[in-house]
């Protein structure tokens, strides 16, 4: 009979001690700094040339609520990036008399480096640097051509999503620790 006060006060106890834990989203429309989401949907993110960079911008204008054009933004987010295929799984092969050696698996390794600039005075805001790796498997016959280059495609997809997301978090946490920025 005695369990079921103890269990209502730890109940109690707890809820009492997340209350007061701090913990608050970092950002959203209903955060506790409704200035990053303000500022996130204020930006313009320029155009970035190749597939990647077609990815990549329009993953970032989706995640951050931003602007699709420049008219009446006050930031802008310019972003470059950089592609890397690494061999890392090979496979002998024997191609009439000769041993061949090919590659079947590859790292695609994709780095961005971003910068976000104040419309007024052109004044850098923050900048840094995110990589993301994808692997991907390459079919030797001819007939797997399709399979590699779908394959291929779906890394540079998922890097380029895995980077936007970690680089909105790089910019949630940059306004959040720098008010004075907003």
């Amino acid at each position: 009979m005695m369990k079921r006060p103890f269990q209502i006060a730890m109940l109690a106890g707890l809820c009492l001690a997340l209350a007061a834990c701090g913990f608050r989203p970092l950002y959203g429309r209903y955060s506790g700094n409704p200035a990053a989401a303000a500022m996130f949907e204020s930006t313009y993110v320029e155009p970035v040339p190749d597939r990647v960079g077609y990815e990549l911008r329009n993953t970032m204008i989706d995640l951050l609520r931003a602007k699709g054009s420049a008219d009446g933004a006050r930031y802008h987010l310019k972003l470059t990036f950089r592609e890397l295929q690494i061999p890392i799984a090979v496979q002998n092969v024997l191609v009439g008399t000769l041993q061949e050696t090919i590659t079947t698996r590859y790292n695609y390794r994709l780095t961005v480096n971003y910068e976000l600039t104040a419309v007024v005075g052109n004044a850098s805001i923050t900048k840094g640097s995110e990589d993301a790796l994808a692997s991907y498997n390459v079919t030797a016959d001819a007939s797997g051509m399709y399979s590699t280059q779908t394959a291929y495609l779906e890394a540079q997809t998922d890097a380029a999503r895995d980077i936007a997301t970690r680089l909105r978090t790089d910019l949630a946490v940059f306004l959040d620790t720098h008010p004075a920025v907003r």
